[in-house]
């Protein structure tokens, strides 16, 4: 068909009904397939084809109507979308547009040759699992084309033994508002996938005040031979993450930086009165500047000081209540100012520290209760 809509509109198809070994092609400026409110369902070997990615709109949108209280259990085999602007969209893309569709199940589905995106789980999705599927070849011409992008306040999303390539950005987690207290992506699991011929990033990892459960576990990444410019594996965008796991993934030694801002990731989460959440890091030491009488524990729990002359330390910046940090003393230079600031510790006394002494704290939101230990 030729039109500016959809080739198909299908409203409130439930229990039972299926689409199997149907072609859809558009060869105008609409869309594919637009199937709202649907409910216990099951696609099979569907190709949905439009004209070209720079001229045909969205090829599949799964979604509840706008009246709906909600819809779901859907599952798509061998689904594949190929060359729109953008494949395939699950759930409302804005949150409040309508109600939350649950539970979509596609296995061993397809988006190949798009421009803005090739999936978007939207923020109006819940338990969205992308099984054994491929993502390939979205790209915009200006590097910043995405395979898969999953919304902040999409909740429950899962990806497994999948593969991306050829993508500017294979996947990105949550998208750039997310730090404007804007609620983040509600539990996402990434693991056992391929990130393959990587043109820009393999993952793209945006934080917020309340995201949290971000996992990415044993996946591969490695770069396009035919990369415009520098490549990433995964790029931690935000300071503020909550709940980010990296774990067990193997990086391509060619890329230029396997993972940007390490010491943002290994997180686990905190309840806190006043966010919900907190997060704080465990794994490697980061590292105090030197000098710094009030240096930052926004990255981390685990730090060591690093000073190259005198310094008096007079308080920790960037505390979240809650949290907790583990000071290595690793110089001979520092003095922790006990006297009238908001560290409290030591009856009181100022303690200057010798290389190899610790120091614990934990932040109520203005003061820090600390414990040192003197071990030389």
């Amino acid at each position: 068909a030729t039109n500016t809509t959809q080739v198909l509109d299908v409203d409130i198809a439930n229990y039972g009904f299926t689409l199997n070994r149907l072609f859809v092609g558009q060869k105008g400026t609409g869309g594919g397939i637009l199937y709202e409110g649907g409910y216990v369902c099951t696609w099979s070997d569907v190709l949905i084809y439009g004209a070209c990615k720079t001229v045909s709109g969205t090829g599949l949108i799964v979604r509840t109507l706008t009246t709906q209280n909600g819809g779901g259990n859907l599952t798509f085999i061998n689904v594949n979308t190929v060359s729109f602007d953008k494949g395939w969209e699950l759930g409302h893309n804005t949150y409040g547009s309508g109600a939350i569709i649950t539970t979509i199940n596609c296995i061993g589905c397809q988006a190949t040759t798009h421009k803005t995106y090739g999936v978007l789980v939207g923020s109006g999705a819940k338990n969205v699992n992308w099984l054994g599927s491929y993502i390939e070849a979205c790209q915009d011409g200006a590097n910043a084309g995405i395979g898969m992008v999953i919304k902040n306040r999409a909740q429950l999303t899962s990806l497994k033994g999948s593969w991306f390539s050829n993508n500017d950005i294979s996947l990105s987690l949550g998208v750039s508002d997310a730090d404007n207290n804007v609620a983040g992506i509600d539990r996402a699991t990434v693991e056992d996938c391929i990130f393959a011929n990587i043109l820009v990033t393999g993952i793209q990892v945006w934080g917020s005040l309340y995201s949290y459960g971000k996992e990415i576990l044993r996946n591969k990444f490695y770069k396009s031979a035919s990369a415009p410019g520098t490549t990433i594996g995964i790029d931690i965008q935000d300071v503020v993450q909550r709940g980010l796991r990296v774990e067990g993934n193997e990086m391509d030694a060619t890329l230029t930086t396997t993972i940007s801002n390490p010491a943002r990731i290994d997180l686990y989460t905190r309840f806190d009165t006043t966010y919900g959440l907190s997060a704080q890091k465990r794994g490697n030491f980061v590292s105090f500047a030197s000098l710094d009488a009030t240096p930052s524990v926004a990255n981390g729990s685990l730090f060591k000081t690093a000073n190259a002359g005198a310094t008096k330390i007079t308080m920790l910046d960037d505390g979240v209540t809650g949290q907790e940090v583990l000071i290595l003393f690793n110089d001979a230079f520092t003095t922790v100012d006990f006297t009238g600031t908001n560290l409290k510790g030591n009856g009181g006394a100022d303690f200057v520290a010798s290389a190899g002494d610790t120091m614990s704290a934990v932040f109520d939101g203005t003061n820090w209760y600390c414990a040192v230990s003197n071990n030389t």
